[in-house]
């Protein structure tokens, strides 16, 4: 089974290493919360931070991609079909206002914007905005808007519930099949003392694997079902609150179980390009 050592950091804010017994490579990995690190048995932390200090550049280039944002007065959001401005104004609280140009988020004279409390507020997913200050006119782009987030969460929900049933779950039982193969062979050779000694990891490895395989089994099913509930909604309003809040979260824990998985399986038979691969090949 996994261990897993929690190092604070100044520019990741932590660094989470985790042993794992059926790991070969030291794999770095950066998340919006911090560096994971995963470890083959028996590595010592102080070689695992040299590594991370000869690719703290790398690594932190490839975290300010998924970390978080802070909100500041310059700050904006300028995309073919949707833009966002920040503009100071005389108000006493925080203003969304819209218009043809796209959102503007009027913000009071004396905003502090390092102050936690302010990012919280104004971030887009935790504002504390009453309803009422939203005022959109244009209703047709926003169908529009969730009209296109409707079809893309619907295509890559397809596709990662293709990946995972006919690639991802195929390469698992086929290295849980090479673990079975050495456990038998440790069987035929060793004494059972012997072999509950030596084949402990590998069998905790290949239960952790079934596991995962039936987990991931369960949350595709599950997440097909989901679908089928949101593409049934009357309006884009609808399948767009539906495809956020039920067909969203399974994707997301089917990609953490694949995350896991990469990390245990071969290289050799794993079927797509492992993180560090994507991360340090140019």
């Amino acid at each position: 089974m996994a261990t897993q050592r929690i190092i604070p950091d100044n520019d990741f804010g932590q660094i989470i290493i985790r042993t794992r017994c059926t790991a070969r490579n030291i794999t770095l990995r950066t998340k919006v919360d911090g560096l994971y690190i995963t470890t083959p048995p028996r590595s010592l932390t102080k070689k695992v931070l040299e590594i991370v200090e000869k690719h703290r550049q790398s690594l932190l280039d490839s975290w300010t991609k998924v970390a978080p944002q802070a909100f500041d007065p310059d700050y904006r959001i300028d995309t073919p079909c949707f833009r966002l401005r920040m503009n100071v104004s005389n108000l006493k609280n925080f203003t969304l206002r819209y218009t043809e140009e796209g959102i503007t988020l009027y913000y009071p004279k004396h905003t502090d914007f390092s102050l936690d409390t302010i990012q919280i507020r104004i971030n887009w997913r935790n504002n504390e905005l009453r309803e009422n200050e939203y005022t959109f006119d244009d209703v047709d782009r926003l169908m529009e808007l969730a009209e296109k987030y409707n079809k893309k969460v619907q295509i890559e929900s397809r596709i990662i519930g293709d990946l995972a049933i006919n690639h991802i779950i195929p390469t698992a039982i086929i290295y849980q099949n090479r673990l079975l193969e050495n456990l038998r062979g440790l069987k035929e050779i060793f004494s059972p003392e012997e072999f509950e000694a030596l084949g402990a990891e590998r069998k905790e490895a290949a239960k952790e694997i079934q596991f995962r395989i039936l987990d991931i089994k369960r949350l595709v099913s599950e997440m097909i079902d989901a679908r089928r509930i949101a593409n049934r909604k009357a309006s884009q309003e609808e399948k767009a609150y539906s495809y956020q809040e039920t067909v969203s979260p399974y994707m997301e824990k089917i990609r953490e179980h694949i995350d896991e998985l990469e990390l245990e399986i071969d290289d050799e038979i794993w079927p797509l390009p492992k993180y560090r691969e994507l991360l340090f090949t140019k």
